[in-house]
């Protein structure tokens, strides 16, 4: 029987937990947990004047106005994914399909006919789809393990901290400003 105040050494039998411990392990309750950083790449399907807009955008500036000018286009992106709706035309948001992994979210990112785009964000535990995370089973087989798939609700809140658009055979940044986003909205 568990005695307050004590812990159950393995040796020496119940001794008492000094003021100090029980400090340090309060503090390190109480300290924030680190956020996990998730990526999410996309095939996005824009419109020709949408397109024709990026590409201006991403062209080199040519007076000081200009300057900085492909920030512009993260907005563009966040804003045409939080608008997305899925096959049974339900507000999908920025997306539920995440991974740790980045190199597996490049590629996904190029597969599709759009701008391949490239999403990094931090996300601190809140709105996961526990029974879906890394799985992908098929016929009983998790055939899916190496997307090290984390499966977001529209309940999940990113920081989104990067979005990469595919520019020629580079990946141009086009995000200036971190962006709070849940579900299909802004935050923050």
């Amino acid at each position: 029987m568990a005695k307050a105040g004590h812990v159950n050494h393995w040796k020496h039998g119940w001794i008492p937990i000094s003021p100090e411990a029980k400090a340090i392990v309060a503090r390190r309750k109480a300290a924030p947990k680190a956020p996990k950083v998730l990526h999410r790449g996309v095939s996005v399907q824009f419109s020709p004047d949408e397109q024709r807009r990026i590409s201006d955008l991403l062209q080199p500036p040519v007076d000081e106005s200009q300057i900085d000018q492909e920030y512009k286009i993260g907005d563009m992106v966040i804003d045409k994914l939080l608008g997305y709706r899925n096959a049974n035309n339900q507000q999908a948001g920025i997306g539920t399909h995440w991974t740790s992994s980045k190199d597996f979210a490049k590629t996904a990112a190029d597969v599709g006919d759009g701008v391949p785009v490239l999403i990094t964000a931090e996300w601190q535990g809140d709105g996961e789809d526990k029974a879906r995370t890394g799985t992908g089973s098929i016929n009983g087989a998790n055939s899916w393990r190496d997307e090290e798939e984390t499966t977001l609700t529209n309940a999940a809140t990113l920081r989104i901290t990067s979005i990469k658009i595919q520019d020629g055979q580079s990946m141009t940044e086009v995000l200036k400003t971190p962006v709070t986003v849940r579900g299909s909205k802004r935050v923050g």
